[in-house]
């Protein structure tokens, strides 16, 4: 149990006995500075789609691009979130969606062999991403068109690695100044 001190009142014994309840082993620490500059980049990149979609009339917000965020703001040292494999990870999967989407009948057993292909063509092709994986279920599920592979797929690609490049590009820039953002 945590004695009581002046720096140690309830929300501080609430957030260590979540830290030791949630914490694994092998689990990378994220500093409160880190989560808040990705949650800041999230902002950014999810409202720049937002922005973009509603002024084409195009859905570019897609649940994959808020994962990616996830993994590229949060751990951005991470080798699954650099930018190629965001963009390339998101652009395989829609290929491996659509053309199971077309060449098998609509149903949930294609929807799970468009998302085996594309673990193993992003595998293949050095460009896994997990977050791309959700593509293929939803092209297939929802039945999407080629139009599909351009809006959402290909812009939100392109804008998330756009931003994640340039997260990491600016985070090595303060670092180098004397001051680390991202841990």
């Amino acid at each position: 149990m945590l004695s009581p001190s002046p720096d140690n009142g309830p929300t501080s014994r609430l957030a260590a006995l979540c830290r030791r309840a949630f914490r694994r082993p092998g689990q990378p620490k994220i500093t409160l500075r880190t989560a808040l500059l990705g949650a800041l980049a999230t902002l950014a990149t999810l409202g720049f789609l937002g922005v973009v979609g509603a002024l084409t009339g195009s859905q570019l917000l897609v649940a994959g691009f808020a994962s990616s965020c996830v993994l590229a703001f949060m751990l951005p040292g991470a080798p699954l979130a650099h930018p190629i494999n965001v963009m390339g990870g998101h652009l395989v999967a829609g290929v491996c969606g659509l053309t199971v989407r077309f060449l098998l009948p609509a149903g949930w057993f294609s929807a799970i062999l468009a998302v085996l292909l594309s673990m193993l063509v992003m595998a293949l092709l050095g460009v896994l991403h997990p977050p791309a994986g959700g593509n293929p279920l939803a092209i297939v599920l929802a039945q999407e068109h080629w139009s599909y592979l351009i809006a959402p797929v290909l812009i939100g690609a392109l804008a998330v690695g756009f931003f994640t490049w340039a997260y990491a590009w600016l985070a090595k820039r303060i670092r180098a100044g004397g001051s680390d953002p991202i841990g």
